[in-house]
């Protein structure tokens, strides 16, 4: 019973480790979490198998699972955000998507796509990328905390500070952020930021269109605002 108490706390240990730091690698984990590799390679394994995590090029991140248990506590972003993007997109008539940050990245948390074009972009639950990389990344790197901010910047080796800096700060004037081919070619995006109960942000809501449908994308920015607003604010009331 011991044994059995000690491994689930060292797997809950890894999954915290993984969310934390991912992508993260076995190596990384295992000192991360003062244990041993072999016993890393081992719940890491495990937290796989159950898709609580994904193993990428990258490392371990967060898997679909966890999204699942986390879309099931209420209140939280995902449960908050879910009915209002899903109003989002029958109004947009398009594709729009909850990230949120993890690490280094942007993750896909929860979508709502919009079935009636031919072409559709969709976003699969549990991707992610750099947060300096699209819309949806930009609109979460922009506005969070300065201190976080600058981990983020110094863990990606951002080689343009400079013009970083400037385009941070132009997306927090705006107060949205808009790009185009950047992740994916032929697809682009607008993203807005969703702040927690503390004022924090907590992530962000996309709307991603192929770009043969661009010219309508800037369109949405209110509408958008107005949602991301709505989201933040429930979440206050809620925290």
């Amino acid at each position: 019973m011991v044994e059995f108490t000690s491994t689930g706390d060292q797997m809950l240990v890894v999954l915290g480790a993984v969310a934390q730091l991912g992508p993260i690698t076995a190596a990384e984990a295992a000192k991360a979490c003062n244990i041993n590799r072999t016993g890393a390679h081992r719940l890491l394994a495990t937290l796989a198998k159950h898709h609580f995590i994904e193993k990428t090029r990258e490392g371990y991140s967060l898997g679909a699972k966890t999204y699942e248990l986390a879309a099931m506590a209420r209140p939280n972003p995902i449960s908050i955000a879910g009915p209002i993007i899903r109003e989002l997109s029958y109004a947009c008539k398009e594709t729009v998507s909850l990230h949120a940050p993890q690490g280094v990245n942007a993750i896909a948390v929860d979508q709502a796509s919009y079935a009636g074009h031919l072409i559709v972009v969709q976003n699969q639950i549990g991707s992610s990328h750099p947060l300096n990389l699209a819309a949806s990344g930009w609109a979460i790197l922009a506005f969070m905390n300065g201190r976080d901010q600058r981990a983020i910047l110094r863990k990606l080796g951002d080689p343009l500070k400079e013009t970083t800096t400037r385009r941070i700060a132009a997306i927090r004037t705006r107060g949205w952020e808009m790009t185009r081919d950047e992740l994916r070619t032929g697809v682009a995006g607008l993203a807005a930021p969703v702040f927690g109960a503390d004022g924090n942000c907590v992530g962000c809501v996309v709307i991603i269109v192929p770009t043969i449908r661009v010219e309508r994308l800037e369109t949405f920015t209110e509408t958008l605002l107005q949602a991301t607003a709505e989201i933040s604010r429930q979440l206050r009331q809620a925290g």
